[in-house]
């Protein structure tokens, strides 16, 4: 009888169902509502899945910092916001006002791609080039860019584009050529709407902490070529701009100091013999004055070496790896 149910808890109870704060019975056994869900989107956020294309944007990212900065001058930063999937008329969207757009070409890939500056860094390029500062205040007008302008902006472009296509040579060389320039993304239309396709914006902040932006977008399907190359490890090209990651860690480890030793020979002996040597006892090792000696670094032996004096010091002469000996 401890289990029954008070008048006041019953009615409580009756009017929680009546109010729709508690479930009645036939409410508990409603399915749950279904949300639509389409399975042929594919707008997700790409960076990471290929280790290929990021290895590409990173290094572009590295060039581009500079090429900027002799353009703008001394910036705040400079970063990757994000590499993405959309739908191409989606990504139109985000861009409802006059825009600086630039047709180009990855040769020899298919199809044509669009580099878009965002109108507070065609202005800051613009006020620098015509004999301004970045940190002046200005207003963005939403209009069309004139001839001149149109000419400044494009030299910005073709830099920009110089350093996409020479962080694209680790994976396949590709020339990148401007098509020609347009105030508004409906006049420089490269897809459909439906078309899936890459983009990436970059984010620029001034010292004045004003925020610039360009975003590129690349038709997913031009990249059908270069799919296999870029869902794999890519191994870096070096060179003297573009050092390889495997470059950078072995500048870093050049000055790392690690313990090197010489083992002239070794000898068995039983504890007793061991716990009564004394001060000018003799042990007998078991190699000759003219065999090799293992030279270990860290413990680990690593090579085969000759002792000797050099400088009036001792001194050994490495011979040999222990591994490519022992492979002979």
């Amino acid at each position: 009888m401890g289990e029954v149910l008070s008048k006041d808890e019953v009615d409580a109870l009756l009017k929680g169902v009546s109010e729709g704060s508690v479930a009645g019975a036939h409410d508990a056994q409603r399915p749950p509502a279904v949300r639509q869900c389409d399975l042929t989107a594919q707008e997700r956020a790409l960076y990471g899945r290929l280790p290929g294309l990021d290895r590409v944007f990173d290094v572009f990212i590295r060039n581009l910092r500079g090429t900027i900065e002799g353009i703008l001058g001394d910036i705040g930063g400079l970063s990757l916001s994000g590499v993405e999937l959309l739908r191409y008329g989606n990504w139109t969207q985000r861009f409802p006002r006059a825009q600086s757009v630039h047709m180009f070409r990855l040769a020899p890939l298919h199809g044509n791609a669009l580099l878009v500056l965002s109108p507070t860094l065609a202005a800051a390029a613009l006020e620098v080039a015509f004999g301004g500062r970045t940190r002046r205040s200005k207003p963005i007008e939403e209009r069309e860019y004139s001839l001149i302008e149109t000419r400044v902006l494009q030299r910005l472009v073709v830099r920009v584009l110089g350093d996409f296509q020479e962080a694209w040579q680790i994976i396949e060389p590709l020339e990148l050529s401007v098509l020609r320039s347009e105030s508004h993304l409906s006049h420089a239309v490269i897809a459909t709407d439906d078309t899936v396709a890459l983009v990436a914006e970059v984010r620029i902040l001034l010292e004045s902490e004003e925020e610039l932006s360009l975003t590129m977008c690349i038709p997913y399907g031009a990249l059908d070529p270069l799919r296999a190359k870029l869902a794999g490890e890519i191994e870096a090209v070096a060179d003297d701009r573009t050092p390889s990651w495997m470059g950078q860690m072995r500048e870093r480890v050049d000055d790392v100091k690690v313990d090197l030793t010489v083992e002239l020979g070794s000898c068995l002996v039983d504890l007793r013999r061991l716990v009564a040597l004394k001060e000018g006892d003799m042990l007998v090792l078991d190699t000759r004055k003219d065999d090799p000696v293992v030279v270990r670094v860290e413990g680990l032996p690593k090579f085969y070496g000759m002792p000797g004096l050099a400088r009036s010091g001792h001194a050994v002469r490495i011979l040999d790896r222990i591994g490519r000996r022992a492979a002979a």
